[in-house]
């Protein structure tokens, strides 16, 4: 399995950092190492070592950095997201030949997991569908609801960044290697410029029953805005990069 990684946005939620920074470079831990480092290393965990980076903003810092991969005993291929292409799904499709022939893991620059990737994988194998995607049950939103009477405009019930009801896509997912062919129908009825993967790829395949759940607890944070990232305990961030780094598959 490849692992494809979206490493070309611009990282605008964090900004004034992505000024100086692509977003996947800025440094973590009391390592300072840049955040896409742990995230290849913990795919590595899962005897992943070919590596699709899809970048463009600031891509000199990733390419500088990571080469070609040697360094880590993988293989790295880069490619530039095509000009005037916008949308996750456009930047998956630039990439074609770079990816078909061989099934794939699509993971977002910004997030970090302890997910058992080899877990979810087998339960993929089990439906035998061209997509699979893990889903955060318990997802907790970031902010107050309120629940108000139309007429009196009180408000009868306050509640602090509760749970909801609905599974959340947690940015990884799996592909089989008939993706291209499969999804082919999608991209003669779509400008594929400005295609993405969550609201038209993700959609056609459910659609057409092709696209499984996978619904697991592990571990799930998103960094992509500055608003979260200062809030991470430092402490705390370095027990999840270890964690990462030097996975286990010890009760997971």
């Amino acid at each position: 399995m490849k692992a494809v990684l979206f490493a070309g946005g611009k990282g605008t939620r964090l900004r004034p950092l992505t000024y100086f920074y692509q977003k996947v470079m800025i440094p973590l831990g009391k390592k300072q190492r840049p955040l896409l480092e742990y995230i290849i290393r913990y795919l590595m965990n899962f005897d992943i070592n070919e590596f699709i980076i899809l970048v463009n903003y600031k891509k000199k810092q990733i390419i500088d950095y990571f080469e070609d991969g040697s360094e880590y005993g993988i293989n790295i291929e880069y490619v530039t997201d095509r000009e005037g292409w916008e949308g996750t799904g456009s930047a998956i499709l630039n990439a074609k030949d770079y990816i078909e022939g061989d099934d794939f893991i699509v993971y977002y620059g910004d997030i970090l997991t302890d997910l058992n990737i080899a877990k979810m994988r087998d339960f993929w194998k089990e439906h035998n569908t061209t997509g699979a995607l893990w889903l955060l049950d318990n997802y907790r939103l970031p902010v107050g609801v309120a629940e108000i009477d139309i007429e009196t405009k009180r408000i009868k019930e306050f509640k602090e960044k509760p749970p909801i009801p609905q599974l959340i896509n947690s940015g990884i997912s799996m592909f089989h290697k008939n993706f291209f062919k499969t999804i082919e129908p999608l991209t003669k009825n779509i400008d594929v410029s400005h295609m993405d993967l969550s609201a038209n790829i993700m959609p056609y395949l459910a659609e057409k029953k092709e696209l499984v759940g996978f619904v697991d607890k592990a571990f799930w944070l998103d960094i992509g805005s500055i608003e979260r990232f200062e809030k991470i305990d430092p402490e705390f961030l370095n027990q999840v990069l270890n964690r990462m780094v030097n996975y286990s598959f010890e009760n997971k």
